[in-house]
């Protein structure tokens, strides 16, 4: 079995699914307004490629001056590889300017939006905003996606035990480098019970009432 966790890491490009996204006429990708007080960028569309760059061009452009930025996501999340670079763009941009996040009325933060929302130092949603939570979902490659598949032919107890522990272990880092350092605790255990093999959809106020963490005020 190792050999095939082996495989699978190895060539694998860890994704989480993406949600289904209401309905929407603003244009996917990055926009920026100027406000008296703060900057707002706002998000809409899958966690991938060019999004990295935008943002990266985006703080770049506000320069050294230590403006408020508040982000405003809408997205059914996309690859946890791609959202990780854009966290520590996040990061690194919150060295110099304070950065909220909010998620508006009739929008989504499914899968990986969930971290980069949590980036936030004061974080707020609408009651009816919604939030999606599940298990990471491997995307294998090619070459190792036919690897497998022959492997199953042989061994399919093997094959399904080998990629139960890989998603396990992609979950376990999604949750301890994404999630544990800003949920409760109690609720961030509940949740991984939750998640076992289904997607959890919960609304701004739901995580509220259920004291999670997740968002710190209602709009």
């Amino acid at each position: 079995m190792r050999i095939l966790i082996f495989i699978c890491i190895g060539f694998v490009l860890a994704a989480l699914r993406a949600g289904k996204p209401g309905a929407s006429s603003e244009a996917a990708g990055l926009t920026m307004r100027q406000e008296p007080n703060r900057v707002v960028m706002v998000w809409n569309g899958p966690v991938e490629a060019p999004m990295k760059q935008r943002f990266e061009d985006a703080f770049k452009s506000l320069g050294s001056e230590p403006r408020r930025v508040l982000i405003s996501w809408n997205s059914p999340g996309g690859r946890v590889d791609h959202g990780h670079e854009v966290f520590d763009v996040i990061q690194a941009a919150a060295r110099v300017h304070y950065i909220n996040t909010t998620v508006g009325e009739g929008k989504i933060c499914a899968s990986m939006c969930v971290p980069l929302y949590l980036s936030g130092m004061e974080r707020t949603a609408h009651p009816k905003a919604r939030f999606m939570f599940h298990e990471v979902i491997l995307k294998l490659k090619p070459d190792a996606e036919r690897a497998v598949r022959q492997l199953q032919t042989i061994a399919p107890d093997l094959v399904a035990g080998a990629q139960r522990e890989a998603v396990g272990q992609f979950t376990n880092r999604l949750f301890e480098e994404g999630f544990e350092s800003k949920l409760d605790n109690r609720w961030l255990a509940q949740l991984r019970v939750r998640i076992k093999g289904r997607d959890v959809w919960l609304t701004g106020r739901q995580l509220v009432e259920e004291k999670s963490g997740v968002v710190d005020k209602l709009l």
